[in-house]
């Protein structure tokens, strides 16, 4: 979405996507080689010597299923200083390197992120770890449970944060609102607010994020309560099928 807002405003030129991390050393390992309105949201496809790879369930995907990037090549890094274990876990036995990072690629290589794998979500650039904002939100007065994943919202990169909570009758949503903003950074703090009847959990009591991510922010398909924090307003205001409308049109900062 910045991508394409960048060359809309610079029409004449030519603007292009990486991806890279630190454990690649050699820094992104990807390259644009198309101009952006060819490959909307790509982040390229594998630099020279360097291969890419999608895996989901533990086999390769097909072309424009989503799973894990996973890489292999001469640039890779040997593994974390001191930690033999994290550096095991790192790679896979023919020694792909696990990157976390959930993407998709098309039929001619070029890779998509969609988000980051576990307990973390992108949002403004920025890794939010799940458990700060729990932890910032289950310390609130009348808050009982709280489940932090990313959503998608039309228009954005990555996913913007929302917490499905149990809370008491007496929940102060203002002084919620206060309480999370000042706590945590703007990138970090949930857009939406998801105010459960009971916290659903697996076989193993952990509690169901893939059914919660899945089930988005639309109020047409979720009968519990829902709020959106509003920057404009400063409050968690109630979120309906107009207002959910507008901020996937892309009517509302976010």
């Amino acid at each position: 979405a910045l991508a394409r807002t960048v060359q809309e405003r610079l029409p004449n030129g030519k603007v292009g996507q990486l991806w890279g991390m630190s454990e690649l050393q050699a820094g992104a390992f990807t390259r644009p080689d198309d101009p952006l309105e060819a490959r909307t949201g790509s982040a390229g496809r594998a630099s020279p010597g360097t291969e890419l790879r999608v895996v989901g369930g533990g086999v390769p995907c097909p072309a424009d299923i989503e799973g894990e990037l996973q890489v292999r090549g001469p640039s890779l890094f040997s593994g974390y200083l001191d930690n033999a274990a994290a550096s095991a876990d790192a790679f896979t036995e023919d020694g792909w390197f696990r990157t976390g990072d959930l993407m998709r690629q098309d039929s001619e290589g070029y890779v998509y992120f969609i988000d980051r794998i576990g307990d973390t979500f992108r949002w403004k650039g920025q890794n939010v770890p799940t458990s700060e904002v729990a932890e910032t939100t289950t310390v609130f007065p009348a808050v009982l449970a709280a489940n932090v994943h990313g959503v998608h919202v039309h228009g954005h990169e990555g996913s913007a944060g929302m917490v499905a909570m149990s809370a008491d009758r007496d929940l102060d949503l203002a002084g919620l609102y206060e309480h999370i903003n000042i706590r945590l950074p703007v990138y970090a703090r949930p857009l939406f607010l998801r105010i459960r009847h009971e916290m659903e959990v697996t076989g193993t009591f952990k509690q169901k994020k893939v059914d919660l991510r899945n089930d988005g922010f639309d109020p047409a398909r979720i009968g519990d309560d829902l709020f959106f924090n509003n920057a404009e307003t400063g409050r968690f205001e109630p979120l309906d099928v107009d207002l959910y409308r507008r901020i996937q049109a892309g009517g509302l900062r976010l």
